[in-house]
């Protein structure tokens, strides 16, 4: 057996200067390889460039804790050899198999610059930790994992197979890992944060202390229902969208109706989706039965349905006549009426989720303003990459401007004001029409012709 207190000598340090060693590679690569290197080659490498700037940032928190990842080595010594090869292999095997393949210095990708090696380099660390390594630390490197590892074969690039293999075998024996140990009796399960062998109590087991039947994944979601609701939605939604960006190689261009129909699609099937299965999975039959309730709910006064119907139309009508009588003529409203068939379909669908699921829990916790605010910044974020998509090959770096004030700065407090009327009224179906009204009318007066004309102006007098 192992001595517990030997694997442990001198891991205090090794906590906090491991992932702090992780986060500079990340916040690094992100900004010297992506950002000043790779985006002039192609725009996607903007959002590449954020998603490596935020896992340096977490692993950065991660530093700070000191308590987050405990490197020691695993009792599993198939997973301490996994883990060795993999560090050895990033560091010094991926750029020898560069130079083999053809590539000379200084254009053969090597550790510490280019992203691959860097994250086949952190999957190699991660495996040689004994407590279980967080889901959040995992969702970047497993995505890019899927991303970059296509280089392997989309660009014959052979050194990346590793990536693409020991990244998605190492993704799963680290999710594993931690679903199993969290329903572990707490009679044999460790007390990771204390690092000592000590036991404790999982909140997740009856009072037997029996180890859950539930399947694992569904066990962490019935835990933690708002977490479970968060990933399920992104998951489908930008799970579907990346795949379709890898497929057309990250071709920005304008997309065709396959692919604007696929794209909506994911998007409308992300929070409904999400919603339905913790609906069941948390509530069961009766928390359907309760959602169905609250979309029958209809008879309230009218004032609601003014609320929920012409707040959106009113503001953005006065926003382009504004502009259209002091700035411009051009930004004088254009009506598209078929769209709003669009909008109708997304308040229907999206609500399930939004409305139906994640509001009645969230205004049981914390007061309207701050449930509000944050799930008005989650639901801004979620169209991230939709309209990256959409707008960040014609808009250029303009690009996040746009998402800042369409997105960030509208759908936040217009998540505030749904969230008031659903309080008040407590209808899911409420909840849609005010959704549909909002991206209908959006889409209706064509809003984005009014930020590509105010770009345009902006670039001239630049």
């Amino acid at each position: 057996m192992i001595d517990g207190s030997a694997t442990h000598r001198g891991e205090p340090l090794a906590r906090r200067v491991v992932p702090a060693t992780l986060a500079a590679m990340w916040i690094w690569t992100g900004l010297g390889y992506h950002l000043l290197f790779f985006a002039e080659i192609n725009p996607a490498a903007r959002l590449f460039g954020a998603a490596f700037l935020v896992q340096g940032a977490l692993f950065a928190w991660a530093a700070l804790q000191g308590g987050v990842l405990g490197f020691a080595a695993p009792r599993n010594r198939l997973r301490l050899a996994f883990g060795v090869f993999l560090a050895v292999y990033a560091a010094v095997l991926y750029p020898i198999l560069g130079y083999l393949a053809g590539h000379v210095w200084p254009s053969v990708p090597v550790f510490g610059v280019a992203p691959c090696p860097v994250v086949i380099f952190t999957f190699g660390l991660l495996l040689i930790v004994r407590d279980p390594v967080p889901l959040w630390l995992l969702a970047i490197p497993a995505l890019w994992t899927l991303i970059g590892g296509q280089a392997a074969f989309l660009l014959s690039v052979p050194q990346d197979w590793m990536l693409l293999l020991g990244g998605v075998a190492a993704t799963a024996v680290l999710i594993r890992t931690a679903w199993t140990t969290r329903t572990m009796p707490s009679r044999i399960r460790p007390d990771a944060a204390a690092g000592r062998g000590a036991f404790r109590d999982d909140a997740g087991l009856g009072a037997s202390g029996a180890v859950t039947q539930a399947a694992p994944l569904a066990a962490w979601l019935r835990r933690r229902p708002m977490r479970g609701y968060i990933v399920l939605a992104f998951g489908v939604s930008w799970g579907g969208i990346l795949l379709i960006l890898t497929a057309t190689g990250f071709d920005l261009a304008p997309m065709g109706p396959w692919t604007t129909g696929g794209v909506a699609a994911l998007m409308l099937l992300g929070p409904s989706l999400a919603g339905l299965v913790m609906t069941v999975l948390v509530d069961g039959r009766a928390g359907l039965r309760a959602m169905l309730a609250r979309l029958r709910t209809w008879r309230f006064g009218l004032i609601w349905y003014a609320v929920a119907l012409l707040t959106a139309p009113l503001m953005l009508l006065g926003i382009l006549g504004g502009f259209g009588a002091l700035a411009d003529p051009a930004f004088a409203p254009r009506f598209q009426w078929w769209l709003f068939a669009a909008g109708l379909t997304a308040g229907l669908f999206e609500e399930i989720g939004w409305t139906g699921f994640a509001t009645p829990r969230l205004l049981a916790r914390h007061h309207l303003g701050r449930a509000g605010l944050w799930l008005g910044a989650v639901w801004a974020l979620w169209h991230l990459l939709v309209d990256f998509r959409y707008n960040a090959g014609t808009m250029g770096g303009a690009w996040l401007l746009e998402f800042a004030i369409v997105y960030l700065a509208t759908l936040t407090p217009y998540r505030i004001l749904m969230m008031w009327v659903y309080a008040r009224t407590q209808s899911l179906l409420l909840a849609m029409l005010m959704h549909a009204s909002f991206t209908g009318w959006l889409l209706v007066l064509y809003l984005h012709y009014v930020y590509d004309l105010w770009v345009d102006q902006w670039r001239k007098r630049s």
